[in-house]
């Protein structure tokens, strides 16, 4: 199947390049992929809050037309 495709080259990569040299780009990797989702949670983040300082100002209007 696909994961011992993967394994086997997983397993040549190691053998051909060393394990160092595959563990710091599997490294790198995962380190990129870990960037692009804080950043995709980051811009969740950001409008998370634009949405509540919206329903802030709209209470502030509501509570000082009473």
């Amino acid at each position: 199947g696909r994961e011992m495709g993967e394994m086997g080259e997983i397993a040549n990569l190691i053998g051909t390049m060393g394990f160092p040299i595959y563990a710091c780009i599997y490294q790198y990797k995962l380190n990129s992929e870990l960037m692009k989702t804080i950043s995709e949670l980051n811009v969740t983040l950001k409008g998370i809050d634009v949405r509540l300082q919206h329903l802030e100002n709209e209470r502030d209007i509501i509570n000082e037309t009473k």
